[in-house]
């Protein structure tokens, strides 16, 4: 294990940051398929829909804060989901 006042080896940030990216495609996808099902970008916060929920609010905090990378911020907007933090 690396001591925490070390850099992190640039292996590991690498994997990190896949493992980040394949869990932003996979929220993706299940957000566009949450769109098809049923027509809007309004997920509600229960049980089956809780993780996605977040992810979806996550996203719209970050494209209003200008916190986001712009290529995924142009991948929600061009299907259509809102950046209004307070939907």
């Amino acid at each position: 294990m690396v001591p925490s006042d070390q850099p992190v080896p640039a292996q590991a940030s690498h994997t990190r940051k896949a493992a980040s990216d394949a869990a932003w495609e996979s929220f993706f996808a299940g957000l566009l398929e949450f769109h098809r099902q049923h027509g809007h970008f309004h997920v509600p916060f229960n049980a089956e829909h809780k993780s996605l929920q977040w992810w979806a609010t996550r996203q719209r905090t970050r494209m209003s804060a200008g916190t986001m990378p712009p290529e995924r911020r142009k991948r929600l907007q061009a299907a259509g989901f809102p950046d209004d933090p307070h939907l």
